[in-house]
């Protein structure tokens, strides 16, 4: 470590050692109902990774890439006047999930929202924090539950839970269960404050963002290995694709004895395809309000999921909602409500906000090397495809070549050039199978709007950030 590196570590020891002191001495009531979350935050969380170099304020005037962004607290969802109101909210609702979990192991619909906040590095999100007041359970399996399914999803190897009384740190490698919150608990981060100054050269080699910036996280993840019941999400989310296809294929056989193999393959997929393409919408905002969920609880969902998808043809005119034969199949009650079960919390913890559009794509492309074969006596199996039985696997496309051919390609036609000469900028893939290339065009374009709008802050974006959100600027991608 040089010199001015240990100097900013010692710093950010001293700067501790005074939150600590300040907290230990009005501790009764920080731990009061009159000491709220936001204040907790300002007043010790933000200070906190301040002292471990993250520039929670983004002095530096980063915009769109500063360290660290806000997820929710201090952005009140529409119609809440105050931030306090919905926090009052959230922990009633992390107290009613708790009980009832303790009491009978099924909580009911549980909604999870956003963690507080997003650490990242050049834009790329590292990990996330939530943060609570320190009146409150800071063990609940809620909050856990939140910000481990975030971090599991997103692929960061860790995520913290914090109130600044106590700190948690969760490996992120373990597929989330609401009702095992202390899996993936890493036992020599449970800290109280008054361990922070003591083991700070921990926290400094592992949080701090000269450390993060210098791959402590990845250090940290091969230190302590592979573990039993570890699951990434692609392996997770696409062992869960292979069932819904066995199970929905199988049923639509049993049901509708006109299909042949063919029909029998493209209404399976096609099915799957518009209930994932759903979930992502609902989750990435783009629709106001739930279309799956209230199908839970109708008798007889599939007809109901057809004419719940008519509307959306306006919004999403790519041919995946359009009208098809599927459209009038018989599909069984409960194989579809299961489905749709597994791509909601408390369920499943899948938050498609957070899984990468690449690591999407990845997962459809290898769920296509599978088809469906029928037997004379209806029966149905899954099997790998012939060519990629002969090939040995599905290969998808690595991000790294993704990045490289892009960097190669796009990058020399658009530099030094400002986003309004790039408005009849096309890109063509020839031979698009899961849209790496063109995901990967389009969010180097979309860099490289938001280095320019950082570069020139007087610009107004509002129309490109609402545009970049539905994913509708003005590149042919």
């Amino acid at each position: 470590m040089t010199p001015a590196r240990a100097e900013d570590r010692d710093s950010g020891r001293e700067a501790v050692r005074e939150l600590c002191e300040r907290f230990a001495e009005n501790l009764d009531y920080y731990k009061s109902a009159e000491f709220d979350e936001t204040s907790c935050r300002q007043r010790f969380i933000d200070p906190l990774f301040a002292a471990l170099g993250w520039d929670v304020a983004d002095e530096q005037k980063l915009g769109p890439l500063a360290d660290v962004m806000l997820e929710y607290s201090l952005r009140p969802p529409a119609g809440e006047a105050r931030q306090g109101i919905a926090t009052e909210a959230e922990e009633q609702e992390d107290a009613r999930v708790a009980e009832a979990l303790a009491a009978s192991k099924d909580p009911g619909v549980v909604g999870v929202r956003r963690p507080d906040y997003s650490f990242r590095i050049a834009g790329e999100r590292r990990f996330f924090v939530e943060a609570k007041r320190p009146s409150v359970e800071i063990n609940s399996p809620r909050p856990i539950y939140q910000v481990k399914s975030y971090g599991w999803n997103a692929g960061t190897p860790i995520a913290l839970l914090t109130d600044f009384e106590d700190l948690l740190v969760f490996d992120c490698r373990y597929r989330p269960a609401l009702d095992e919150p202390q899996t993936g608990l890493i036992p020599e981060f449970k800290l109280n404050f008054g361990e922070f100054v003591r083991d700070w050269d921990l926290l400094w080699n592992t949080v701090s963002r000269e450390a993060v910036a210098a791959g402590s996280l990845a250090r940290f993840v091969e230190e302590i290995a592979d573990r039993k019941g570890q699951l990434p999400v692609d392996v997770a989310f696409l062992g869960d694709l292979g069932r819904w296809r066995q199970a929905l294929a199988r049923d639509l056989a049993k049901r509708n004895a006109e299909l042949d193999v063919w029909q029998l393959n493209e209404a399976t997929q096609l099915t799957l395809d518009r209930l994932v393409f759903i979930r992502v919408c609902e989750d990435r905002g783009l629709e106001a309000a739930e279309v799956l969920r209230p199908l839970l609880v109708n008798a007889d969902p599939y007809p109901a999921f057809v004419e719940a998808i008519g509307p959306l043809r306006a919004s999403y005119n790519g041919g995946l909602l359009d009208r098809s034969f599927a459209d009038h199949l018989t599909v069984s009650a409960g194989v579809f409500k299961r489905i749709i079960q597994g791509l909601y919390t408390p369920w499943a913890p899948y938050r498609f906000d957070a899984v990468g559009v690449e690591i999407l794509g990845s997962i459809y492309e290898r769920a296509l090397g599978s088809m469906v074969t029928l037997e004379e006596n209806r029966s149905v199996k899954v099997e790998l495809k012939p060519e990629v039985r002969k090939a040995g696997g599905v290969y998808y496309t690595p991000q790294w070549v993704v990045d490289e051919i892009v960097r190669l390609t796009i990058d020399p036609l658009i530099a030094g050039k400002r986003p309004a000469e790039l408005t009849d900028f096309r890109v063509l893939d020839p031979a698009c199978g899961s849209g790496s290339f063109l995901l990967g065009a389009y969010a180097r374009l979309i860099r490289h709007h938001e280095e320019y709008y950082t570069a020139h802050p007087t610009v107004d974006q509002t129309a490109f950030q609402r545009r970049a959100r539905l994913g509708t600027t003005d590149y042919g991608c």
